[in-house]
């Protein structure tokens, strides 16, 4: 996910001054399969001209069987951590049935434990230095009652 400013441009015509309004705004970039998000040239300044295209508008049947799969399906990463902050925490543009389907994320850092809870799925944590970090969950009856432990195993990659 990337994200560019709105900015406010002087400009003048006829001797008069004015401000010009260029857009900004989040969208997608898409990625090869254990390519490294941070690595290699840096995002375009601009959206491309065609998004993500769903299937889910064509019926409401079609809708609710298909909604949640780009999210579930595909892995997430942002272009920072503020971007990442910004989108999902500060502007809550992913719903609780979105935030919930992520099942893989690619992350900058090792993820506050807000975080990792407001997203609440999450399986797999991919950091930039390529450690794969998989949620492992374990429950425990003891005769006072059950819990249930999470930790996370810890592997190393190699970024294509």
């Amino acid at each position: 996910m990337c994200f560019k400013k709105w900015e406010h441009k002087a400009r003048t015509r006829n001797g008069q001054r004015y401000y010009e309004t260029v857009g900004g705004g989040f969208w997608c970039r898409i990625l090869g399969k254990d390519q490294n998000p941070w690595g290699g040239p840096k995002a375009p300044s601009s959206p491309p001209r065609r998004g993500l295209k769903l299937l889910s508008p064509v019926c409401r049947q079609l809708y609710h069987e298909t909604a949640l799969l780009p999210f579930r399906l595909n892995a997430w990463s942002f272009e920072s951590l503020h971007v990442m902050d910004r989108f999902v925490m500060k502007e809550k543009r992913l719903a609780l049935p979105h935030r919930r389907a992520i099942r893989m994320l690619y992350s900058q850092t090792v993820l506050p434990a807000a975080v990792e809870k407001y997203f609440g799925g999450l399986e797999v944590v991919v950091l930039e230095t390529g450690l794969t970090m998989v949620r492992q969950k374990s429950e425990h009856s003891p005769e006072d009652g059950s819990h249930q432990t999470v930790a996370w195993t810890v592997y190393h990659r190699k970024w294509k």
